[in-house]
């Protein structure tokens, strides 16, 4: 009987236990399916407060990718997924933005020229995705030649 209950309190413990987020680098995902994860997002606030450009140098599955998708939201939704945690108290930004979030994870080109092409169409399909008019730059293939476009048409500044 003791080894019964001990076997049952073990198996409610083991189901109350937070999934790792191994391999998931989603702040949405995370959040909606409650995984285990360490409460740093009061950096974001001395991130957003530190200067107009930012390098950021980690070494591979260092949080990089989550840390840009916690900025999306932050920045695209606002904190209404952060509630409870330590941004809430110290967010500087009080209005909403389009992010364009674009990512090199898989890229696998070999040569320059196709990775400019995939990089190019990468950012055609983020600004897209939060609204700017892209219909110019469909086909365009040069980086230095989209961002003159994108300069012109999507916004006065563009900043790297």
């Amino acid at each position: 009987m003791t080894s019964q209950l001990g076997k049952m309190a073990y198996e409610e413990d083991v189901a109350t236990i937070l999934k790792m987020p191994v391999g998931i680098s989603s702040w949405n995902a995370i959040r909606r399916e409650h995984m285990f994860f360490v409460d740093k997002t009061g950096y974001l606030s001395e991130l957003m407060r530190a200067g107009r450009r930012i390098f950021i140098a980690r070494p591979r599955r260092m949080g990089k990718t989550t840390m840009c998708s916690l900025l999306d939201e932050a920045l695209s939704h606002g904190l209404d997924s952060f509630r409870g945690l330590n941004i809430e108290k110290t967010w500087p930004v009080t209005d909403c933005y389009p992010v364009i979030n674009v990512s090199l994870f898989n890229m696998g080109r070999t040569d320059v020229t196709s990775f400019e092409a995939s990089l190019c169409q990468r950012l055609v399909d983020a600004y897209e995705r939060v609204g700017f008019p892209v219909s110019s730059c469909k086909d365009i293939t040069s980086f230095t030649y989209f961002l003159k476009v994108n300069h012109m048409v999507i916004c006065n500044r563009v900043y790297l």
